[in-house]
Order: C-alpha cells, then structure tokens, then sequence
C-alpha cells in the first residue's frame, strides 16, 4: 500500500528518501508498477541533487581559481583594445588618476565614487570646497576613474563570455556525444515515451542531465559571489526557474525529451558568446556575421525544431504511448511557455537586426552594468554591453553587431 511504499524509501539509519516513487508517485501514470521503482535500477534519485551541487561546486573553483587567473585574463589582456588593457595596467601599478588632486584626498574621492560615480554640480562643488581642490581636477578625476572603472568591467565581461563560450561548448558537446546513439534523438521521438515512466536511464544521460543541473547551480553561485549588476534579482530568478524546470524534469523522469530539450536551448548560445568575444576584441565585421549566424541558428533551433518535433512529441507522441497524467500538462505547459519566450526574444533578435540593416547602429541594450555607461567616454569600454544569463536571453546579443558604432565613434576624444 501506499504507507509501505512511502517507508520503504527510507533507510534506517537516516531515513533518507532514496528514490522517487513514493516521493513523486503523484506525479505518474495511474497504472504504473510502484514496486519496479523501489529496485536498485538506474531511475532518477532525488540525491542526485547533491551530486549536480558538488559539480557545481567545482565548476566554480576551476573557473575563478584556474581558467579565469591563467588563461581567461591574461587573454582579455592581449585582446581587448590597447586604451582599455593600459587602464587596467595603470590602475594595477597604482598610477594615480589626477596629478592635480592630492594624494591624501583620492581616498575621500573613492568613497564618493562608491557612492556616486556621476555626482551632481552642487556634489562636485562641495568635494572641490572640502579638499580645497582648485579648478576642474575633481571633475578629471572622476571621469578618469569612470573609464578605468569601465576597463576594469570589460575585462570581466571578456572573462565571462570566455568561461560561458567554454561551458556551453562543452556541454553541448558531451551531450550530442552522450546523444549520438540514442533511439529518440537519431530515429524516432517516439521513442522518448516508450516504457514511460519505467525508462531505464544510462550513465551518460545522467552524467549529461547533473552536469546541466551543475552549471545552473554555478550561475546562481557567480552571481552571488560577484560585483552585483542591475539586472541581479532577473537573472536570479532566471537561473532559479531553470533550475526549477531541469529538476522537474529529472524527477519525474521525462529524462529522454528532456535531453532533447536541453540540446535544442544550447546549440546557439556559443555561437552568442563567441559573438560577444568577437565584439569586445573589435575584430571588424566578425561579430556581425556571427550575429547574423546566431539569429539563424537561434530562429531554427527554437522557433522550428523545437515545436516541430520536441513539443509534437511531448503533446502528441506521449498521449499515445502513456495516455493523459498529471504532470503531463504540468510539463507541456512549461515547454510551451518556453516558446512563448523565444517568440518574444526573436522579435527582439528581428528588431536588432532591422535597426542595424537600416542605420548601420544598434542602440545599447536596456540592461546595464553597476557601473554607468551613459558617461561621455566613448571608447570600447562604454561600447561593451552587458550579458547575463544567456539562456536565449535576446537582450544580450546586441553586443554582437555593435562594430560599425565603435568605427564612427573611435575618433572622438577619450
């Protein structure tokens, strides 16, 4: 019965709950066989989660203790512009920003910045009386040090996209080599329902499933232990969604459609993020034509792929193997409101390249930076756009084609 059920689950010296079935058996079939759940057989645990953790956990020392120091840096360094990369250089030898503010008064000056990076005439005024700093040195200063502070986030968005390019990359390579022979992805969808939801799950597909869940955890971990941006409680609530959906998934073991899922979200986001590389280096029209690729790639993945064959098969090709069941509609409802959001970021993806057929320019995105790119330093810095989560975020392609405003804006006096 289902009391004797729910206590198998626990073992007896934790009572931990080991596997899904009593846990998640509101969830499946009617007539599915809860005894097969309960044998030592490779189903979704709900343990788990603690493996994808301790991934997560790694992912983050190898990124800012390893990749982001001895190779991330040192090739932001080599590729961004010149004017940003000697900033950083300065600001790493102490050089000082203003020789006409004393050296006693800077660091009353970085308090202010911490507060106000663009402070009004009456706050400048009352620094100038206060340090008794004659002339426009307190304005130079600040403008000095919004740049370096500029240098700096470029750097970090280098950095960023560098580690995005290399986790994307692999992940969606270990997972069409995991995928490269499976029945649901290289024949038949249908065969993502056969046996539902007793469908035995191999090592590979499991090490694919907690490695995704991994690197979403790692999101949330970055973003908790990094400068926070404007857009912090969005993209947390982003990443906490994702994490929502690929756990719901896992649990309830729609494992195989889900891996397809998960493939058909990743494919363009390398493509983005070697764009935004291409874009902060100022390789030329590099970033535009891979811009272009990204839009292609995005379109056809999401808006064609994804409901021809993924969502048929979760709404269609499920009814006829397994019948109606509760999170049935839960998980269509999901996947459906994910093409909702792609619908709404390709018109966006649409919108951007319109603009620039048409003026040759695209506007800077609406998301900003903790520090304020409005100020009237054009250089490469001010034209870095910010990123975030990626996960087919539109908004943060637009650093992608922004190369012919950087050539018009070049000339301009830094």
């Amino acid at each position: 019965d289902l009391n004797g059920i729910v206590m198998a689950e626990f073992d007896s010296q934790g009572r931990k709950l080991k596997h899904i079935s009593a846990f998640l058996k509101w969830w499946f079939p009617v007539d599915t066989d809860w005894s097969q759940l309960l044998d030592e057989t490779p189903f979704p645990h709900v343990n788990d989660i603690f493996e994808s953790l301790l991934y997560a956990v790694l992912m983050t020392l190898v990124r800012y203790y390893v990749l982001d120091p001895l190779v991330f840096r040192p090739l932001a360094m080599k590729m961004l512009p010149a004017k940003v990369t000697q900033r950083v250089r300065d600001a790493w030898a102490k050089k000082r920003l203003c020789e006409e503010v004393p050296e006693e008064a800077e660091a009353t000056l970085e308090a202010a910045f911490a507060k106000n990076s663009k402070p009004s005439l009456r706050e400048r005024a009352a620094l100038r009386k206060k340090l008794d700093v004659k002339g426009s040195a307190i304005d130079v200063w600040f403008r000095a040090n919004r740049r370096r502070h500029r240098a700096f986030v470029a750097v970090r968005k280098f950095t960023e996209s560098a580690w995005r390019l290399v986790g994307y990359t692999s992940l969606i390579s270990f997972g069409f080599w995991v995928m490269s022979d499976k029945p649901w992805l290289i024949k038949d969808t249908r065969f993502c329902w056969t046996g539902y939801p007793l469908e035995a799950m191999g090592d590979g597909v499991r090490y694919y499933y907690l490695l995704q869940l991994g690197y979403y955890f790692h999101l949330v971990i970055a973003q908790l232990v990094e400068e926070r941006k404007k857009d912090f409680w969005e993209m947390f609530v982003h990443h906490l969604a994702t994490i929502t959906l690929v756990l719901f998934s896992y649990l309830t073991n729609f494992v195989r459609i889900g891996t397809l899922v998960l493939l058909v979200h990743d494919i363009s986001d390398p493509i983005m993020e070697a764009a935004k590389l291409a874009n902060y280096s100022q390789l030329g029209a590099v970033p535009d034509v891979m811009f272009a690729i990204f839009a292609v790639v995005f379109g056809t993945s999401r808006l064609y792929v994804y409901p021809k064959y993924v969502i048929y098969s979760a709404m269609y090709e499920s009814l006829a193997e397994v019948g109606y069941f509760r999170s049935w509609y839960i998980f269509n409802g999901l996947l459906i409101l994910l093409l909702c959001l792609h619908c709404f970021w390709f018109y966006l993806i649409l919108r951007m390249v319109v603009q620039f057929v048409r003026h040759g320019t695209i506007k800077k995105d609406a998301r900003s930076d903790t520090a304020d790119d409005s100020d009237d330093d054009t250089s490469a810095t001010a034209a870095v756009d910010d990123d975030g989560d990626d996960d087919g975020d539109a908004a943060g392609v637009a650093a992608a084609a922004r190369s012919p405003v950087r050539k018009r804006r070049s000339k301009r006096a830094d």
